[in-house]
């Protein structure tokens, strides 16, 4: 049989995506975390915000489901007054009856989805040619 070679390439790096996928995501959520951080600052900052909502932004880890990896950037506690950060960034986000809508993490996810992608792009081939040596 001829072409089985590129055949078994092929089924190894699909079998090698499902343990790169973490990494993959690993590697990339900060450039995410970075943005939403930087939308936040500046749709947040009209003189009395204190910078809490976009220091609490952290990146998780990779995990998996039914549905397949992923990874999250979100809010996180509580501020002085006990409210919770993730309910501050809907506010901020979708609006309120007094406040008109910000999308950050639309834009936020907009403006990485570039560089999120060539990062996990990278790490793919790190990872298949550090597999095929």
């Amino acid at each position: 049989m001829e072409g089985t070679e590129e055949l078994a390439r092929q089924l190894m790096d699909m079998a090698s995506l499902d343990a790169l996928a973490p990494k993959m995501i690993e590697d990339a959520l900060p450039i995410l975390e970075g943005r939403l951080k930087e939308a936040v600052r500046q749709e947040a900052n009209k003189g009395y915000a204190t910078g809490e909502l976009a220091a609490s932004i952290k990146k998780g880890k990779a995990k998996k489901n039914q549905y397949g990896h992923f990874g999250m950037v979100c809010p996180t506690g509580k501020d002085r007054k006990g409210v919770r950060n993730m309910e501050k960034l809907a506010y901020l986000n979708y609006g309120t009856p007094k406040q008109e809508a910000r999308p950050v993490v639309a834009r936020a996810t907009a403006q990485a989805a570039q560089a999120v992608a060539e990062q996990m792009q990278e790490t793919f081939r790190q990872g298949v040619e550090s597999a095929w040596r």
